[in-house]
């Protein structure tokens, strides 16, 4: 009951913040919203949200970097000169893939529409099983429906996008 409640409650925070958003910037809605904030407010919101990425990526990598290290069989001594390769690396991935933010939908719109919808709906029809009422059947596989069209959709939408700047040099951000 109460992972419903908190479920409900982040859907619809974002519902509204995304609807404020539209109707505050209209058609002309940048990705990511906070380039269509303008003076020293704007400035505070993206040093904080900067700040914030910055202290997360470690958290972030720290599953990764751990499978890594137990796939190479790296040992305690060379670790942290590896995560510093690690860092370097995905620095160097971000900074040459033309448009990053352009991958990053790509990324969103085919894995997080999964991660988001698909699986919790999924795991949640396999952990009841049986016992599952059949209004929560239907809001599960309505979840999952409503996941796979709209990650099929945004899959196809942002890799043609993907497809426009990587192999055509377009300029999708302006559209």
């Amino acid at each position: 009951r109460l992972l419903s409640t908190v479920l409900a409650s982040i859907t619809c925070l974002m519902v509204f913040f995304g609807t404020l958003g539209y109707m505050g910037f209209g058609i002309s809605t940048l990705s990511p919203i906070t380039l269509n904030l303008q003076g020293p407010f704007a400035v505070l919101v993206k040093l904080s949200l900067c700040t914030g990425l910055y202290l997360t990526y470690p958290v972030m990598m720290f599953p990764v970097n751990t499978v890594l290290e137990e796939t190479f069989s790296i040992d305690s001594s060379r670790s942290f000169r590896f995560r510093v390769m690690v860092v370097i690396g995905t620095s160097f991935v971000a900074w040459s893939v033309p448009d990053f933010g352009v991958f990053i939908a790509f990324v969103g719109a085919s894995i997080c529409m999964i991660l988001g919808f698909v699986m919790p709906a999924y795991f949640h029809l396999k952990a009841l099983g049986d016992q599952a009422t059949p209004k929560e059947k239907m809001v599960d596989y309505a979840l999952i429906s409503f996941g796979c069209v709209m990650g099929f959709l945004g899959t196809l939408e942002s890799g043609k996008d993907l497809i426009d700047v990587v192999v055509f040099g377009k300029d999708v951000s302006a559209e």
